[in-house]
């Protein structure tokens, strides 16, 4: 399960980082005075100050990997058509999805993958023969 993000606190993220590499650069270094001035949680200054004594920098690390198909708005998207029509075949969901999308070109299989990511499965009843007398 992944935390989503939303924009304005990787805004205040970027700010508390900010201000206390400003506060680390004029010689304050206690993490209680930083707390006090700041008002970020105590842990959260500490690891801060931690990383600062490294010699670190509270930039964070370019993330690795391939960036995901489909944004957060995108799987919400899916998540309603699902809801409106459960009957959809991934290959219908992904054609919505390029329609709607004009710069998206997704194929059934990440429609599928995205779907298991939001706990949507399916199933085929298994068959079992007729008991009779």
């Amino acid at each position: 399960n992944q935390v989503e993000i939303s924009r304005d606190d990787i805004l205040t993220i970027i700010q508390c980082h900010t201000i206390v590499s400003t506060l680390w650069s004029n010689s304050v270094y206690d993490a209680k005075t930083l707390h006090k001035l700041t008002s970020i949680l105590r842990f959260t200054v500490y690891d801060y100050v931690k990383k600062l004594k490294n010699g670190n920098t509270l930039n964070p690390l370019p993330c690795s990997g391939k960036p995901k198909k489909l944004s957060p708005k995108k799987r919400h998207f899916l998540g309603r058509l699902i809801s409106v029509n459960k009957y959809y075949t991934c290959t219908e969901l992904a054609n919505i999805l390029n329609e709607n999308y004009t710069n998206l070109n997704v194929t059934d299989q990440t429609v599928l993958n995205e779907l298991n990511n939001l706990n949507y499965f399916s199933t085929v009843p298994k068959t079992i023969p007729l008991l009779t007398d």
